[in-house]
């Protein structure tokens, strides 16, 4: 899912500078997500995952969160527990990715994001790349992260993505998807050493 595949950007009027945009453009990717959990379509095809390209990471907590209380607490009148028998939660963990480019706050929060469910992107070649000074960036980033986490991290998720660009796409998408991907891979590589994968 990419950001801007809601069709618009988030704005809080009509008036808004074009900033208030792109600032809120992960909105999309929360409602989205939203809208996902709740589906039912989680539990109907259990093999299903997602991904969200440059959404950040830094909401998702709460959106589980606030999904979660939302299936526990407003049952008696939504009777989502008919479509959904576990909490939202339960089906974002090991099958939908988030994607960023600029997140210290979602890495801090990393537990509760998923190591296993982040992938890093560098967004070349528009205006929110960090190229050509990933490594900078990425160095500053996770600075107060451990090292073997985001390795963990981003070998793990290679492998799952490189699985789900071969089996879920054409062979020109495919090919397409690898090359994003090792591009950022290689970003975080260049950080992380030649042994990170």
């Amino acid at each position: 899912m990419h950001v801007g595949s809601s069709s618009s950007n988030p704005a809080a009027g009509p008036d808004s500078p074009p900033a208030v945009g792109v600032t809120l453009s992960f909105n999309n990717s929360f409602a989205s997500l939203t809208d996902w959990l709740f589906s039912g379509k989680l539990v109907q095809f259990p093999k299903l995952k997602l991904a969200y390209s440059e959404g950040q990471i830094g909401w998702i907590p709460y959106v589980l969160e606030r999904a979660d209380t939302v299936w526990a607490h407003h049952d008696g009148w939504q009777h989502t527990r008919k479509k959904i028998p576990e909490p939202p939660s339960t089906y974002y963990y090991g099958r939908i990715y988030g994607c960023f480019t600029a997140d210290r706050h979602g890495l801090k929060n990393l537990d509760e994001v998923g190591p296993d469910n982040i992938c890093f992107e560098t967004d070349y070649p528009h205006t929110d790349t960090t190229w050509p000074e990933t490594k900078a960036y990425v160095e500053k980033m996770l600075a107060a992260t451990t090292r073997r986490r985001p390795t963990r991290c981003c070998a793990a998720t290679r492998m799952e993505t490189e699985f789900l660009c071969v089996n879920q796409f054409s062979a020109r998408e495919s090919a397409l998807a690898k090359v994003h991907l090792l591009i950022a891979v290689a970003a975080v590589g260049m950080l992380l050493g030649a042994n990170a994968f």
